[in-house]
């Protein structure tokens, strides 16, 4: 069974991009077959440097980027001749729904609200978008989502299927009995990430922060970053979690939340927003979950919950064995093994319809 998973455009080597290379290797090191196309927009595009996954340019915008995807992507051979599709990017499902492919089997895996949310764009914008989206999905046999809280926000649309997400494992290096508060945050320096409340936060918190990524508020926040805060820049994976006894994820909108899982299998405690998909996933106490799993825009609640860590090594000990250990679930091959069981039964209903 051939297997292919579709992600086009991606403006940035984010979790789709990190994860559809992750899920291809995993895949690939059982002896499966899958593969991977990735429309990559300009500023990110090159080479894939692995033979089962390619990398094609998308510089087109709006209508004409779906009809680009539809022509240059879905055209490429390990799309055209496999018996499975999983599209991950709202142009690529629309690309999709528009081609027909008797016999093979697609699914939309939803991995992020894949119209502008509220506030993100005009409300004609945001309908017509919300239209396409749902002309296509409801063109797909199933659809999945990797998280409840993703589940809920595309249900307006069609009803999603669970199947979490989730990432390479790490090693456990914090146990929560380090000295002082050493915070990371990492993700991309844009308005929906909300980099500006971390920095105001920490400017009266009793410990120190790094803060890794690039984007379009870099500048700007170089500029205001209290003493206590470093703008660390892009980094690898690796080198993010060589560090760090914390990790703070202030996004207005995460579906997921790829590097709050990281963190949590590294040992570091996680203080999130309650927009964050997995959330629910890494805080199952509620007590826990009430400290650090915080309301956006609530610089009080952010400020007493790094404080507290700061300053109470037995909660920051219970709160890096509780994620550390929720974290377990939500490996690659833990996702893997969700895709191939709905993979396998939904062939088997086709089978059946099919008699």
């Amino acid at each position: 069974m051939r297997v292919c998973i579709v992600a086009a455009p991606l403006t940035a080597r984010s979790g789709v991009f990190m994860s559809a290379r992750e899920l291809v290797a995993a895949a690939r090191a059982r002896g499966l077959d899958w593969s991977a196309v990735l429309g990559l927009r300009p500023a990110i595009h090159d080479a894939s440097p692995d033979a089962d996954v390619s990398h094609v340019l998308i510089d087109r915008h709006g209508a004409e980027c779906i009809a680009q995807v539809q022509r240059d992507v879905l055209s490429m051979p390990q799309v055209a001749d496999a018996d499975v599709v999983i599209t991950m990017i709202a142009q690529s499902d629309i690309a999709m729904s528009r081609t027909r492919r008797p016999g093979v089997l697609w699914v939309p895996f939803v991995r992020g609200l894949p119209w502008p949310d509220r506030g993100e764009a005009k409300p004609h914008t945001r309908a017509v978008k919300w239209a396409a989206e749902r002309y296509a999905l409801r063109r797909a046999g199933e659809v999945w989502a990797t998280t409840p809280v993703l589940a809920r926000q595309i249900r307006s649309a069609r009803k999603a299927v669970l199947v979490p997400a989730g990432v390479s494992p790490l090693e456990r290096r914090v146990y929560g009995t380090e000295e002082g508060l050493d915070v990371v945050w990492a993700g991309r320096l844009d308005v929906d990430k909300d980099p500006g409340l971390f920095l105001d936060v920490m400017r009266d918190v009793p410990g120190r922060a790094r803060v890794y990524g690039r984007g379009p508020l870099e500048q700007s926040l170089r500029d205001a970053a209290p003493d206590n805060v470093e703008l660390a820049g892009w980094s690898d994976s690796a080198s993010i979690w060589r560090s760090g006894t914390v990790f703070a994820g202030t996004s207005r909108r995460e579906a997921f939340g790829r590097s709050a899982v990281e963190a949590a299998f590294c040992g570091l405690p996680v203080v999130i927003t309650e927009d964050y998909g997995c959330a629910p996933l890494l805080y199952r106490d509620a007590d826990l979950a009430r400290r650090f799993v915080l309301p956006r825009g609530d610089r009080t609640a952010w400020r007493t919950a790094l404080t507290s860590l700061a300053e109470d090594r037995g909660l920051r000990s219970a709160a890096s064995d509780h994620v550390n250990a929720n974290a377990q679930s939500l490996t690659i091959d833990r996702s893997v093994d969700r895709i191939l069981e709905n993979i396998t039964r939904l062939r088997q209903a086709g089978e059946k319809a099919g008699r």
